[in-house]
């Protein structure tokens, strides 16, 4: 009559000889008659699946009346809490992209959501882009275009920001002045990342009160950008459990050196030459933006990178992190983004497959290329789809 409903929290090896994995599952009975829909839902930093442990209980209250259940699978970023990080060079939010496909392959899931914010939000836009047909629909809330076209369109958007953008939300993004400001005043972590990420690490696992410190500031400014001026960081918005819990999750395992290595492993010319940052995907895709998220996109960027964005769910409040900060927001959001993503997938199917054989018709030739330049992605990354790469699961 029943069949598991299961909550997966996995932290893996990345030995190539063997997989180890560490999984809490918390099992409830799920009557029959209901879809059971997969979900990845992936972290970033200076977050851990911490992040969502409050928000299990709320998506599962969310789901109650829906015909549907979802089986979520939480892992932990390849250099983040327990899971191991390759003794090999160049693993970043691309070859990510091919871990985690590979992964949910394995469970025996051809076919499942994916949702994302900070660095989970890079990963799963890879995974979007990679593998689109695998991709049910997709549910971000950190919303973000890093494409050619969006920036440019950003650049002269600055002249008249209303001709792109609601009125009523043009304060997030310009004027471009005080959004760079911003930026570069509360970035320092990033550069520091991207640049000496071991110099930093050696420092931060030699001191747990200096780990603490370098994370709860993140964690601090991210939360809200007034915090650069609060004495107390703003912090009180989280129980105090919250964040030592998350900050466990780096100082046990001593997870924050190899944690800094994926700025590095990601943002440089090797990643920007692959080209895939401006290929388009055509998942399904339902984005929520918080007030005070990092940075803010209006859709007609967003939509340079995701053809097919079904919504942008604009909040007056919050924070970049949705899940840890307001569990019940984030689920009822998410949930909502599930069900609106089925029924445009249960009555545009036919009219997508009709839309994309006008487009190959009429465009062939740049559809053309952008198949050589996935192929040549593909062909580059190959290594990491076999059992021999250390990346591998």
């Amino acid at each position: 009559m029943y069949s598991n409903y299961r909550q997966i929290f996995i932290t893996s090896s990345l030995d190539k000889s063997h997989f180890n994995s560490r999984i809490v599952a918390i099992c409830i009975q799920v009557p029959e008659g209901k879809i059971n829909i997969p979900v990845l839902m992936l972290h970033g930093f200076p977050g851990s699946v911490r992040e969502f442990y409050d928000a299990i209980k709320e998506i599962q209250k969310a789901t109650e009346n829906k015909n549907f259940v979802l089986e979520l699978i939480i892992p932990s970023l390849p250099g983040f809490g327990y899971s191991d990080y390759s003794n090999k060079e160049g693993l970043g939010a691309a070859e990510m992209a091919f871990i985690y496909k590979n992964l949910m392959n394995r469970l025996g899931h051809e076919k499942y959501f994916m949702q994302g914010g900070d660095w989970g939000s890079l990963i799963t836009a890879n995974m979007a882009t990679f593998f689109p047909d695998e991709i049910i629909g997709y549910h971000n809330n950190m919303g973000v275009a890093l494409t050619d076209a969006a920036f440019s369109m950003m650049s002269i958007a600055s002249l008249n920001p209303s001709s792109i953008m609601s009125c009523d939300v043009v304060n997030r993004l310009y004027p471009l002045k005080n959004t760079f400001e911003q930026l570069t005043r509360d970035s320092g972590y990033f550069h520091v990342h991207a640049t000496k990420p071991d110099t930093l690490g050696i420092s931060v696992s030699d001191s747990p009160t200096a780990l603490m410190a370098w994370l709860f500031q993140q964690v601090s400014i991210c939360t809200r950008k007034a915090n650069y001026d609060d004495p107390e960081g703003g912090l009180h918005r989280y129980r105090p459990e919250q964040l030592l819990d998350n900050l466990m999750f780096y100082w046990m395992p001593n997870k924050g050196p190899t944690s800094f290595r994926i700025y590095s492993n990601t943002f440089n010319l090797r990643n920007y030459h692959l080209g895939y940052l401006n290929v388009t995907t055509t998942v399904p895709t339902v984005v929520v933006q918080a007030s005070d998220e990092i940075f803010y996109m209006p859709p007609s960027m967003l939509k340079t990178k995701f053809s097919n964005l079904l919504a942008v769910d604009v909040l007056n409040d919050y924070g970049h992190f949705l899940a840890f900060e307001v569990p019940d927001v984030f689920a009822s959001n998410f949930v909502s983004a599930v069900q609106r993503i089925l029924a445009f997938n249960n009555q545009n199917m036919n009219v997508r497959q009709d839309k994309q054989d006008f487009r190959a018709n009429k465009l062939s030739n740049i559809r053309q290329l952008v198949r050589e330049r996935i192929n040549s992605i593909r062909d580059k990354m190959s290594n990491y789809e076999n059992n021999e790469n250390p990346f591998m699961y």
